[in-house]
């Protein structure tokens, strides 16, 4: 994200949009990248980490 690029949440909507117009690998790109800024502490962390060995 060109405005907040270290937003965690950010990274981690990005992701679900992407997944969700079916641009896989755009958003395991985004989960990662929201899981590595929020330490994996986020509450939506698993979620993420579910969302990327899905994908």
């Amino acid at each position: 994200n060109r405005l907040i690029p270290d937003h965690a949440s950010t990274h981690y909507y990005l992701g679900r949009n992407y997944e969700a117009l079916g641009q896989r690998e755009k958003a395991i790109e985004h989960y990662r990248i929201a899981l590595e800024l929020s330490q994996g502490k986020a509450p939506w962390a698993e979620d993420a980490r579910e969302r990327i060995r899905r994908l």
